[in-house]
């Protein structure tokens, strides 16, 4: 009796098909190496750009209240020694990162702290980015200009002195008329109950004495700002 041959599955694989499936696997692992690192690049970027925004959101709030910039991001988060009219903290900075220690507004993403510049009336943060240099293309970094937040608070001011200096002269022009000398027709406003005694009041937003318009006159008719002429 003749036995037919019959067809049986074959069991495992053969080197050659082992050595495909591998350079198959070693070409997929090639391309998705590159891409899951952009993406994580890409998501540090992002992430460090939002912060960097809420900081210099920050760095306007501290301003309002202290008419200063603050010479480091501590200085949002903890109230430096110095300082009148702190009402921080100005940014929420609830964890320490792990690496460095410090609180997390002050680290990027790739938990390197970020470097402060000051530069007149604006204010920068700088991260280092990926390659951990300052100053290549990699870097990342968000500023702030307080000029209009100068300029808005010496509007204010003006208005509320000008106003007084009216009132006053509408009251005392022939009797008591303003000095020339601005700090002293400040201080007569004040005694007289036309202004606050507030000091502030005195200064513009960037700290400089109001000045009398025209300069020298006698008597006093209106004040204006050496920084915003004809305001």
């Amino acid at each position: 009796m003749k036995c037919k041959p019959t067809n049986k599955s074959r069991a495992g694989f053969t080197l050659i098909e082992m050595v495909v499936a591998v350079s198959i696997m070693a070409i997929i692992a090639g391309a998705a190496v590159p891409l899951t690192t952009r993406m994580i690049t890409h998501q540090a970027r992002t992430s460090t750009q939002e912060e960097q925004t809420e900081i210099t959101a920050s760095v306007g709030r501290y301003y309002a209240d202290t008419e200063q910039l603050p010479a480091s991001i501590g200085a949002l988060l903890i109230e430096p020694a110095g300082v009148s009219g702190w009402t921080g903290p100005y940014a929420e900075s609830i964890s320490t990162d792990r690496i460095t220690g410090l609180m997390t507004h002050q680290v990027d993403a790739w938990s390197r702290a970020y470097s402060v510049t000051l530069s007149g009336d604006e204010w920068t943060v700088n991260s280092a980015g990926q390659d951990a240099n300052f100053g290549t293309a990699d870097d990342i970094t968000t500023s702030i200009d307080v000029t209009y937040l100068r300029r808005e608070r010496t509007v204010a001011r003006l208005k509320i002195l000008n106003q007084a200096i009216v009132q006053y002269n509408g009251a005392w022009l022939e009797d008591d008329p303003l000095p020339a000398e601005w700090n002293s027709a400040f201080n007569k406003l004040v005694s007289r109950g036309y202004l606050p005694n507030d000091s502030r009041l005195a200064n513009d937003g960037w700290g400089d004495a109001f000045q009398e318009s025209p300069a020298g006159a006698f008597p006093v008719v209106q004040v204006e700002s050496t920084h915003m002429p004809g305001s």
